[in-house]
């Protein structure tokens, strides 16, 4: 979802002109578009016209309508797997085609701009604005810069790390090392590159970059300045795992530290389960019932779980998401194609660490309709 523009008053009266680029970007407009909003956008009717002797025949004419919000609805097709996002209102305009007050329903699409008005944006909905927006990398580079020998690591969120070896002399060697970055590493997408090395070639190498940013060949090193962090450290020995518990280096890595934090936290449920089975629950009716026993202390799902495009299904997990958080439990939403993802999988991809052991041998015989977690209203409800 991309804003186009934004017009909002100091009393939080506006409007805000958006662009649907993805089926994902319908669920944040659900949950924002709201009864009473105005939403504008093109749209096409078939409208009757008589021709010159007399006989009707169908027209698509495209038009573009305001209408008062009635009613929104969330559609999934199950065969074809598409989602669309209908809009019911009361049309507050007159045209050519459609009277004003007319009661009539729209079908938002992708790649066609909309505007929507509020009589008042709260707190809620800026939230949800917050998330709009391609998804940012957790992706760091690391340059290591030494006399000999220059490494440079693309270390993903996952915990991967793909290194590239630079063996030319100094000074070609920071030409060879640029091109390597701009090769290897998309600088538009990558959260950070931090570049260590000692000091001499620290500054050294700081001048070389600040001359090649200024060439028109170099326009993304010039964009992408502020995402660069040089750092005077030390020859480096060991492996990349040593190189990266440098205090100089780890602070920089939140990516690095956030998986091995949720790696040990996984680990922690594998030793539970076998040696404390009522601590842990895996199984969407299990975890559902310790959610409504108020016992879950840590959350694990997969991504395609809270972004599935069943809507009821969609709900009903970020429902469960919303109350686990509500009652100060911890939530875990893991890349489905990662190793912890893949590791996730194998427990039904979805999982919690309890506060407290629950038993839940009695739900071997309980219908799953039977367990039900409390339902929360949503914006678009």
């Amino acid at each position: 979802m991309k804003i186009l523009k934004k017009h909002i008053d100091k009393t939080g009266a506006g409007s805000l002109e958006l662009f649907p680029a993805s089926d994902e970007d319908f669920w944040f407009l659900y949950n924002l578009i709201e009864k009473g909003d105005f939403v504008t956008t093109k749209t096409s009717r078939k409208i009757k016209k008589e021709s010159r002797n007399g006989s009707l025949h169908s027209e698509k004419v495209s038009i573009i309508l305001t209408l008062k919000v009635i009613n929104i609805d969330y559609c999934y097709d199950e065969g074809t797997e598409t989602v669309g996002l209908c809009i019911k209102g009361k049309c507050t305009e007159q045209n050519q085609y459609i009277p004003s007050g007319q009661v009539i329903s729209i079908q938002l699409e992708v790649n066609n701009p909309l505007c929507l008005t509020k009589s008042c944006w709260n707190k809620s909905h800026y939230k949800l604005l917050e998330e709009i927006g391609p998804e940012k990398s957790t992706d760091m580079g690391l340059l290591i810069i030494e006399e000999t020998v220059s490494l440079l690591y693309k270390i993903t969120s996952s915990g991967q790390a793909i290194k590239f070896r630079v063996d030319k002399s100094i000074p070609k060697k920071f030409h060879s090392i640029l091109e390597a970055i701009l090769k290897e590493i998309d600088l538009d997408q990558i959260q950070g590159l931090v570049i260590a090395s000692p000091s001499s070639l620290n500054s050294d190498f700081n001048k070389y970059l600040v001359q090649a940013s200024e060439k028109p060949e170099y326009k993304v090193l010039r964009n992408n300045k502020q995402k660069i962090t040089l750092i005077t450290s030390k020859p480096f020995k060991g492996s990349l795992k040593d190189i990266l518990k440098e205090p100089c280096i780890a602070d920089k890595f939140s990516n690095v530290k956030d998986y091995k934090q949720l790696e040990n936290m996984l680990s922690r449920f594998d030793k539970l389960l076998l040696h404390d089975a009522h601590r842990v629950a895996y199984g969407e009716k299990y975890v559902r019932e310790a959610q409504n026993q108020g016992a879950i202390k840590d959350l694990f799902i997969l991504d395609c779980f809270v972004k599935t495009k069943d809507f009821s299904r969609r709900k009903m997990y970020n429902d469960l998401v919303e109350e686990v958080k509500r009652n100060g439990g911890g939530v875990h939403v893991i890349q489905k194609d990662n190793p912890l993802g893949s590791k996730l999988n194998d427990y039904t991809g979805i999982a919690a660490i309890l506060h407290f052991p629950v038993d839940m041998e009695y739900l071997e015989e309980k219908p799953m309709n039977e367990i039900q977690i409390p339902a929360i209203q949503t914006a678009g409800n």
